[in-house]
């Protein structure tokens, strides 16, 4: 999803790319690999600011509206991350599976949903903050 922003940003040092780029990958792989899950915000690869910062620097790096739409997807998905939640607290399509079977319940995985999309509204308001100082467009609130 990001392997072009490791090539686009030349102002900043081959070094910070790489870095970005290792962090971005990371956090995309946990994204597809528990797509549905609650992970805590320690198996982030850095802390979310770092990630947002890393993410605020891709976002204004290009005028792609399509890879801007990806980074502000990617942005929004920081709210998978709860902070001291402990194990992952997943969804499978078939049952709801609740850290490896040790038995939490769907109260559980309820609760921190609902903490969860508190962050995402959240997000949701910074995201369009950074967007209206940093763009000339009007992104209308129902984009994100």
């Amino acid at each position: 999803m990001f392997n072009w922003f490791h090539h686009r940003n030349e102002r900043t040092g081959t070094d910070q790319r790489s870095r970005a780029s290792a962090i971005l990958a990371s956090y995309q792989e946990l994204l597809e690999k528990y797509p549905t899950a609650y992970l805590d915000e320690t198996w982030l690869p850095v802390s979310k600011n770092e990630i947002k910062a890393i993410l605020k620097t891709a976002w204004v790096s290009t005028k792609n509206t399509d890879r801007r739409e990806w980074i502000q997807i990617a942005w929004s998905l920081l709210s998978k991350f709860p902070p001291g939640i402990g194990s992952p607290i997943r969804c499978s399509a078939q049952s709801y599976v609740y850290d490896e079977g040790n038995g939490r319940s769907l109260e559980r995985y309820l609760e921190i949903a609902k903490i969860a999309h508190a962050e995402e509204d959240a997000i949701r308001n910074e995201i369009l903050e950074f967007i209206q100082q940093n763009s000339d467009r009007d992104y209308p609130r129902s984009n994100l």
